[in-house]
């Protein structure tokens, strides 16, 4: 309508109650073959269902978006001559399709696949297969939010729109309690490995390279260094830090707290 291709910001994703209107049930028949097709496709026993490649899911899915677009837009006249397109756009509910169909094949084949292989292998690589799940994730859903209208998202800030993260891929685990309970060991046994590797190193307790180099340039003397921040110190920070700036990508404020 008017040469409009693309939804505007956020349309109406949540209702009064802040809780996420169901996906429009026309998006979400043309998306069914699809989630048929991703189910049997990326089952963990497949060649392309490999746990160790979940970007491969993602990129698939991304790609199913992106081509079908422009058909949705064709639909949008529909939308308005039924009285919906004040609040709804037709390529924000393809997305939103897909997006649920994606979770889906999470929920039942991918998920549960980990959980197995953390009961039968509780260790580092193990930590390493769920942390790459989450992190093509987290990248999916930066990729997914102009399709769901969030025009004004940009690169200064990696975090979704609230009105974006109740529905993100991520509730797949967090909504499950076997999932986030699994998951939240998996980092928690990374953390401490982590840990470990760095209070057994001989110089845990010495200067990190950041700050002694940057201070030699313009500090003499080599009483300084006493100030200057063990690499011990600086491992502990950088992991907390980095497991908080993970938990603004999870769609609850329980799921956030509890990471």
């Amino acid at each position: 309508r008017n040469g409009e291709t693309s939804p505007g910001p956020l349309h109406n994703l949540r209702d009064a109650n802040q809780a996420e209107l169901p996906v429009l049930w026309a998006a979400m028949a043309l998306v069914a073959p699809l989630q048929a097709r991703l189910q049997a496709h990326f089952q963990p026993h497949t060649a392309a269902g490999r746990l160790d490649q979940p970007q491969w899911l993602f990129k698939l899915a991304f790609q199913l978006i992106q081509d079908h677009a422009p058909a949705m837009v064709v639909l949008q006249p529909a939308l308005e001559a039924a009285g919906l397109g004040g609040r709804t756009h037709m390529v924000v509910e393809w997305a939103r399709g897909m997006r649920e169909a994606v979770k889906a094949v999470l929920r039942t084949a991918r998920l549960p696949a980990l959980v197995q292989q953390w009961e039968q292998q509780p260790d580092l690589s193990t930590c390493l297969v769920w942390r790459a799940h989450v992190e093509a994730m987290v990248g999916w859903e930066a990729q997914l939010a102009p399709f769901l209208g969030a025009t004004t998202h940009t690169q200064e800030s990696a975090v979704l729109p609230t009105a974006l993260l109740r529905g993100s891929v991520l509730g797949a685990i967090t909504d499950d309690p076997t999932n986030m309970g699994v998951w939240l060991a998996a980092e928690q046994h990374s953390a401490l490995q982590r840990l470990q590797t760095i209070t057994q190193s001989s110089n845990a307790w010495q200067p990190s390279e950041e700050m002694e180099n940057g201070t030699e340039d313009f500090v003499s003397g080599g009483w300084h260094r006493e100030f200057n921040a063990p690499r011990l110190a600086e491992e502990v920070a950088d992991l907390v830090a980095g497991l908080v700036d993970l938990s603004q990508h999870l769609p609850t404020a329980d799921a956030q707290r509890e990471l």
